[in-house]
């Protein structure tokens, strides 16, 4: 029984690890693309914002993009 219960305890630590550095990954991922996204931004400038709202007799979200 103190095996079982000790390989268990194992495979929760070696879980939570695998999970904390999934999350230290995930978090530089988001950080990174943040920084790609505004350093664009930047490039382009405030001219290349296209903040439009979707227009109401569209069908769909492609409707806009076709016929702006």
């Amino acid at each position: 029984m103190v095996v079982v219960v000790s390989v268990v305890a194992v495979l929760v630590a070696a879980t939570l690890e695998a999970e904390s550095a999934a999350a230290e990954v995930e978090s530089a991922l988001v950080e990174r693309a943040s920084q790609v996204a505004f350093r664009t931004l930047l490039v382009e400038g405030p001219g290349s914002l296209h903040l439009g709202g979707h227009h109401i007799g569209s069908l769909s979200l492609m409707d806009d993009l076709i016929d702006p």
